[in-house]
């Protein structure tokens, strides 16, 4: 693989350009804006002073068949080229993030601020570059509207919302403002970490059954009588090194979250525990080990029923029951259905 940096007003390649609306609305007309992909005038056209182009190449041999169609314009040809391009997608990615992420930490953060474009591209015998065209990415919203009812019920809830306490409203601000960030946020990456993080919030708020921490604390008293009797002289050491060690250790979310499942008992909940455990696999997985596949849905249940989870809908689902009490997230058709009994 070849790969080439330039900094400067005069990219090599040029830059694709994009314009339309971020949200599409049903049942009325939108915008899905036009494309463009060229040499132009950066300075004029972004109002940037510099901007730095990695590129990142590499050969690869088709029979003559599709090279000739390729090169002829023939549109299945181009799909199957770009089809073989995308199988080495995440090399070419992880490339550029080193590339990308070098320059930014040895040099300035603000040389890589910024995506201008991200695209794949097959370059003819002649050097004539050739890419597909993609819109920026559009949320199709429903077309809602607010009646007299609503705004009753609207106004008695925030009324409620008010009358409580400060420490529950800090509470519950804690873990909204992620979820209003996630709402906002087109990336799906950032929109995955900004749903976990409520969910992460209410579970500090689980409180475990009486009887395992009787039986926790049974267990802390027995090993405790153990070492003071068999520790010698470093008994009381050991002890406290024991005390502070159990301090540091905290339920796994997926024992926390299981244990809230259980008690809110939504239609499905034993569902949501299996596809908790899924995400937050991948959440650890991008935290803890650098990963970089995460997933906003994933299927639970067996060969009999499955059903799709989304971790939107856990976040949404869990909040709600923890700040509201309230198993009745408000209806959308893009919420996945649920039945009570899928495990």
């Amino acid at each position: 693989m070849n790969s080439h940096v330039y900094m400067g007003l005069d990219p090599t390649l040029g830059i694709s350009s994009s314009s339309g609306s971020r949200y599409i609305v049903l049942g009325q007309s939108g915008y899905f804006g036009s494309m463009a992909f060229g040499r132009e005038d950066v300075s004029k056209t972004r109002k940037l002073d510099m901007l730095t182009e990695i590129c990142c190449t590499k050969a690869i041999e088709v029979d003559e068949g599709l090279a000739a169609a390729f090169h002829s314009s023939d549109p299945k040809a181009i799909q199957e080229i770009f089809k073989l391009i995308e199988l080495q997608a995440d090399t070419f990615k992880e490339n550029i993030d080193l590339i990308a992420g070098t320059i930014g930490l040895r040099f300035h953060r603000q040389f890589v601020i910024e995506i201008l474009a991200e695209n794949p591209i097959a370059f003819k015998s002649d050097g004539a570059p050739t890419q597909p065209y993609s819109s920026n990415v559009a949320e199709v919203l429903e077309n809602l509207s607010m009646k007299e009812t609503g705004a009753a019920a609207l106004q008695s809830m925030l009324q409620q919302v008010a009358g409580a306490s400060k420490k529950a409203q800090a509470f519950g601000a804690s873990a909204l403002r992620w979820l209003l960030r996630a709402w906002r946020e087109s990336d799906p990456f950032s929109r995955f970490m900004a749903l976990f993080i409520p969910i992460e919030v209410v579970l500090s708020a689980v409180k475990y059954d009486e009887n395992e921490i009787a039986q926790q604390r049974a267990f802390d008293r027995q090993l405790e009588g153990i070492l003071r009797d068999h520790g010698g002289t470093d008994s009381d050491a050991l002890i406290a090194g024991y005390k502070k060690l159990r301090q540091l250790v905290h339920p796994p979310l997926s024992a926390r979250f299981e244990c809230l499942a259980e008690e809110a008992q939504i239609d499905g909940w034993k569902g949501d525990i299996l596809a908790f455990r899924r995400f937050n696999s991948l959440r650890n997985n991008v935290l803890h080990y650098g990963g970089k596949a995460i997933e906003m849905e994933v299927t639970v249940g067996d060969d009999k029923k499955q059903e799709t989870r989304s971790i939107e809908d856990l976040a949404e689902r869990y909040v709600l029951w923890v700040l509201f009490r309230s198993k009745e997230p408000f209806k959308t058709r893009y919420r996945p259905e649920r039945t009570p009994d899928i495990d």
